[in-house]
């Protein structure tokens, strides 16, 4: 079967009417003993994931019923293989073989998964032409198809037409309705269907979970335990998630902890609850205990951990024991590692990793260019985007946003340049991620009008594309463009942080203009909390950040200083005062201010600027 692994053109073939010389859909001659104990094996292959055996003993039998050829169709599909399972349904057709409702079925689901719009719509002509096309089960398949593929009207149109449509019917469209934000349509068709007397079952539920706000969700948790019991894995895991979504950690464990059975999927939900919530170490705990109670973790539960481990030593372990297992031919658990090793700033572990992969996807190169540049090794992440490109994939918004930053901090303008094209041709250069990232690498490579017309292309703008607009004007020494910019901020209803105040303090300070600094700063203050900037305000913005000992210093050397020029200096004795100290590089204030910065209380240790522009360093709290 050369067809078998190869990928289907854009553009399908047309699929082949159904054989008139063959037996009706679905009926066939008494099969052989032998057929019949093949096809067994060949499903019972497919369903335990060995793939690879299944599909050689598919090709090695002498003879293929419907029943072998949907089961192979089915197993590729299960074992992420949409495109083969295309293929293998068109070789089914053109040996002869008449497809039955079966699968029909299974060739939707492929169809759908591979978002095979084109496919799926020949597909659905021939079970029109075949006589089962009102199936109940067909046409749920094809609400699905349609819904992934982004037609939701032609998923509308199929369900009306449907004559007596059950709850597997209205599950699918409640399912398609909520996947494409249509969330009021969902709860319309949900009533509709209990007013004909049709109870939802527990796909139900798990769809409007997944879209409903807490108040709704809470109801139908009350609904749930009156109906169902609530001992669904599937459901439950759909409430812990929405409790997790709102942050009630205490409710969702509730239902998790009342479960009598937990399978794999409820324990990947209460390890995706802690992670949500930033608690990692009770992840990691629920990875532990899902082991001690028996339970066999899968790719899913392996990435999930991967991504809350912070330690490297935990890491390997849970690497070491993927190979045992034999997951790491799962695209997710090798993105996962990935992921681990670029926290952890093993890059050359890293970069074996992504060779080791045999087919690395766009998340795969994403993982490996961001690990990079975030590690400091800007020039291989700009490396890596080039090959990525090369090699045929197309980078996303976060691959761009990595390597245009590593780009500037190299002040590689002409690759920059080049990636901005890439960019410009794939409609990325508008998306927040690369727009930022294009406005940074304009500024630092000195070119600040391109980093505005950069900034006047996206259509939406956060605090950080704001940040590196002011920080650029105020690198360049422009104080009057970062001011205009950031009033146009403010008027924009974006409200600034302490990244941007000290970005217009830069630009005074770099244009050496006593004046529009304390302009500026009044602005600012009002901006923020409706009165002049004080240095408690200051204090406010940093204190409890993570680098708050790095924002101080900048406040000390973009904003206490040129404050205080030629005068005493009240805003430095109350920093002092507070226990936070210049940098060397602070206290050296100005060559004109030949004062003390001081005070006559306590122990009178002040820093005193000569006449040379040198200065002592503060030592201590006064």
């Amino acid at each position: 079967m050369a067809a078998l692994h190869a990928k289907l053109p854009l553009t399908p073939p047309h699929l082949p009417a159904p054989p008139s010389s063959t037996p009706a859909a679905g009926k066939s001659r008494v099969e052989l003993p032998d057929i019949v104990l093949d096809c067994k094996r060949l499903d019972k292959l497919m369903k335990s994931g060995r793939l690879g055996d299944a599909l050689d003993l598919f090709d090695q039998m002498p003879r293929k019923n419907v029943i072998a050829w949907t089961s192979a169709i089915s197993g590729c599909t299960r074992n992420g293989r949409p495109e083969s399972a295309m293929a293998m349904f068109i070789d089914m057709l053109e040996s002869g073989v008449a497809a039955n409702d079966f699968a029909c079925n299974a060739a939707l689901v492929a169809c759908a998964d591979a978002g095979a719009l084109g496919l799926g719509e020949q597909v659905h002509s021939l079970a029109v032409r075949a006589g089962f096309a009102g199936d109940a089960w067909i046409g749920s398949c094809l609400i699905e198809l349609y819904a992934r593929c982004g037609t939701l009207s032609a998923a509308k149109d199929v369900f009306d037409r449907m004559e007596s449509p059950d709850v597997v019917g209205y599950t699918s469209l409640i399912s398609a309705l909520c996947r494409n934000d249509e969330f009021a349509l969902a709860m319309e068709a949900l009533c509709q269907m209990m007013r004909q007397g049709l109870q939802p079952n527990e796909h139900t539920m798990t769809s409007i979970l997944a879209a409903c706000p807490r108040g709704l969700g809470e109801q139908i948790h009350g609904y749930m335990l009156k109906t169902m019991g609530l001992q669904s894995v599937y459901a439950s895991s759909a409430l812990i998630d929405l409790y997790s979504r709102n942050g009630d950690i205490d409710l969702a464990k509730m239902v998790f902890e009342n479960l009598d059975c937990k399978n794999i999927v409820s324990w990947c939900s209460m390890m995706q609850l802690y992670i949500r919530n930033g608690r990692l170490e009770d992840a990691l705990r629920v990875f532990c205990s899902l082991i001690s109670e028996g339970v066999e973790p899968n790719e899913f539960a392996f990435s999930i951990a991967l991504g809350a481990c912070g330690s490297i030593s935990l890491g390997s372990q849970l690497h070491c024991s993927a190979i045992k297992r034999d997951l790491m031919t799962d695209i997710r658990v090798s993105n996962a590692l990935l992921s681990m090793y670029g926290r952890s700033g093993l890059v050359e572990e890293l970069e074996a990793l992504l060779n080791k992969i045999e087919n690395p996807d766009v998340v795969s190169w994403t993982a490996a260019i961001s690990a990079n540049f975030q590690n400091g090794f800007s020039e291989k992440a700009v490396k890596l985007l080039s090959q990525m490109h090369s090699e045929g994939f197309t980078p996303n918004d976060y691959a761009f946003s990595s390597g245009l930053s590593s780009c500037a901090d190299l002040a590689l303008l002409d690759q920059g340049r080049q990636f901005h094209c890439l960019a410009l041709k794939l409609g990325c250069d508008s998306k927040i991620c690369t727009g930022n990232a294009l406005i940074n690498m304009y500024s630092k490579c000195g070119k600040i009008e391109s980093a505005r017309l950069a900034f006047d292309v996206m259509h939406l703008h956060d605090v950080t594309s704001w940040n590196s607009l002011i920080h650029g004007f105020g690198q360049h020494g422009d104080a009057n463009l970062a001011l205009e910019t950031f009033n146009e901020m403010c008027s924009c209803g974006c409200k600034p942080d302490d990244s941007t105040f000290l970005g217009v303090l830069v630009g005074c300070n770099h244009a050496a203009t006593k004046k529009t600094l304390m302009a500026s700063t009044a602005v600012a203050g009002e901006v923020l909390d409706g009165s002049n900037p004080t240095v408690a305000r200051l204090r406010q913005l940093i204190s409890g950040r993570p680098d708050a000992k790095d924002g101080w210093s900048r406040c000390w050397n973009e904003g206490v200083t040129p404050w205080d020029l030629g005068q005493p200096t009240p805003a430095v004795l109350e920093l002092v005062k507070s226990g936070t100290l210049p940098s060397d590089a602070a206290t050296v204030l100005h060559p004109r201010q030949r004062g003390c910065c001081g005070t006559t209380e306590g122990n009178g240790k002040n820093c005193k600027v000569e006449e040379d522009g040198t200065a002592q360093p503060v030592e201590s709290a006064f």
